[in-house]
């Protein structure tokens, strides 16, 4: 299912996102740096809960109640752009990689 954050949401999109990092980024940033950027659960989880309170556009893609993936957009981060909210992120578990599920056959 595929629907707009909520706040019940923190937790699991928060550890969501740092399994995502370590799923797609593995192969390609230096694996000290890659676990700097990893290490704390907790703090993703507060800007999570951040995200949602602000009303920033964060969507989420839920497979029985646990986050899978998820978009975020926001202000423009790029000050010689023209445009009122960009794509910030978009990131999805491997096993849903490419329309696939761990259901799938």
């Amino acid at each position: 299912m595929i629907r707009a954050a909520e706040l019940t949401d923190a937790e699991s999109g928060g550890a969501c996102h740092l399994v995502c990092w370590r799923e797609a980024y593995a192969d390609i940033v230096d694996p000290e740096r890659l676990a700097v950027l990893t290490a704390s659960v907790a703090e993703r989880v507060e800007f999570w809960r951040q995200w949602i309170t602000e009303g920033y556009p964060l969507v989420v893609a839920v497979d029985s109640e646990e986050v899978v993936g998820f978009s975020i957009a926001g202000p423009a981060t790029e000050p010689d752009l023209d445009i009122g909210f960009q794509l910030h992120a978009i990131n999805v578990r491997r096993a849903y990689w490419y329309g696939r599920c761990p259901a799938a056959p």
